[in-house]
C-alpha cells in the first residue's frame, strides 16, 4: 500500500498505530475520526401523538434498522 498511495486515512490513533505495525509509513497516514459533532442547540421537536428520533448512517440491515 505505500507504494500505491499519497495517503491513507485511519479512523482513530489505535487503527493509526495497527497500520504503522504493518509497515506503513506514519507520515502518509492522516487520523479523521468517524462522527459529527453535536449541535450548539436542541431543535425542539415536541409532538405528544408521535415520537421523533434521528440517526446518522447507511440504513442497511447490518445497522440495525429492522423497525
Amino acid at each position: 500500500m505505500n507504494i500505491f498511495s499519497d495517503r491513507v486515512i485511519a479512523l482513530s490513533n489505535c487503527a493509526k498505530k495497527n497500520l504503522v505495525q504493518y509497515g506503513l509509513r506514519e507520515k502518509k497516514i492522516v487520523v479523521i475520526y468517524n462522527g459529527i459533532k453535536p449541535l450548539s442547540h436542541t431543535p425542539k421537536l415536541h409532538r405528544k401523538d408521535k415520537m421523533i428520533f434521528g440517526t446518522v448512517g447507511r440504513l442497511t440491515e447490518q445497522k440495525g434498522f429492522i423497525y
